[in-house]
């Protein structure tokens, strides 16, 4: 299988596929306005040791308790999260299939704003900017108007 001019290894097609049934699940109980899978799987050079990255945006961040039913629709396992009450975002690790698993729950307004950091403030050498990076080469999983 080819990704634009970039053949894709088969451990990038295993971790694309489950991007798609971890983004159903998502949309299912958290209604995101947009999905994001990025890192090594979006670019297609993943190896039997990568890990998957979403990063989901919203208008409104969901409840803890929608999270939880997401992780246990797919039976997530060793699961941590954090979250940040100033940017309303959190982060979920879990290992599902064997894979670990890294997702960034992003309210839409949060994310424009850090953005204008590095487009109109001109912030370079910061995580924004490799999560722009990140944005550019990913793919979307749902919500494509909005990515």
């Amino acid at each position: 299988m080819s990704h634009g001019t970039v053949t894709v290894t088969d451990a990038s097609r295993f971790l694309i596929a489950l991007a798609r049934e971890m983004a159903a699940a998502y949309v299912a109980h958290t209604r995101p306005r947009a999905i994001l899978l990025t890192g090594s799987a979006a670019t297609g050079m993943s190896d039997p040791f990568s890990d998957l990255d979403l990063i989901l945006y919203y208008e409104q961040s969901p409840a803890a308790e929608q999270l939880t039913a997401v992780r246990e629709t797919l039976q997530a396992r060793d699961i941590r999260v954090s979250s940040d009450s100033e940017t309303d975002s959190a982060l979920e690790m879990y290992v599902l299939q064997g894979v670990e698993c890294q997702v960034a729950h992003l309210p839409i307004a949060t994310w424009e704003r850090d953005m204008g950091t590095v487009l109109e403030d001109f912030e370079p050498a910061t995580l924004v900017e490799k999560a722009l990076t990140g944005l550019m080469s990913g793919i979307p999983l749902h919500g494509d108007d909005v990515i």
